[in-house]
């Protein structure tokens, strides 16, 4: 039985697929660490999070209208709490929910971002924080206030040109 056990673990061991370590979280997770209780930030969302489970690690997901609060103790049941108070208490915040890696695991702006790019689906960026808004209102208002300017300016020519006309006797 010994052996069999042996065989079972080598194979599992040696499989290219099995890794011992668990990366999808902030860290790289060590699963014979995995203990009862034991929850992992999913580093992409508020809602999920990730739970040791025979040794294992389990994706899980909070109830719709609750997010994971990975600040409750680690016997906690409560860790599924009000969405609106994890945004309130900014424990995690929807756009960048990867951003509590950096206060939880302490990782490095370098890590960040690659967590960031994992999450978005993108190459690592440059920034850290929110996702660039690639919208072009700025460019829109200040083309309004351009024009704007440039209407008061003609017209203020215009009027100075009446009154430097008026000024003008006729001979």
């Amino acid at each position: 039985m010994d052996v069999l056990f042996f065989l079972l673990t080598e194979l599992r061991m040696s499989s290219p697929t099995y890794s011992p370590f668990f990366s999808d979280s902030c860290v790289s997770f060590n699963k014979g660490n995995c203990e009862p209780f034991t929850r992992l930030i999913d580093p992409c969302s508020c809602t999920k999070y990730f739970q040791c489970v025979n040794k294992e690690v389990i994706p899980r997901e909070c109830p719709k209208g609750t997010a994971y609060d990975h600040t409750v103790p680690v016997v906690s049941s409560a860790y599924c709490t009000n969405e609106a108070n994890i945004i309130i208490q900014q424990i995690c915040t929807q756009d960048t929910p990867w951003a509590r890696c950096k206060v939880t695991a302490n990782v490095s702006d370098s890590e960040l971002l690659k967590i960031q790019a994992r999450c978005t689906g993108s190459t690592e960026g440059t920034t850290i924080g929110p996702l660039q808004n690639n919208s072009n209102v700025g460019a829109i208002v200040g083309g309004i206030v351009a024009g704007l300017l440039v209407v008061i300016l003609l017209i203020a020519a215009y009027i100075l040109y009446k009154e430097d006309m008026l000024a003008i006797p006729y001979l």
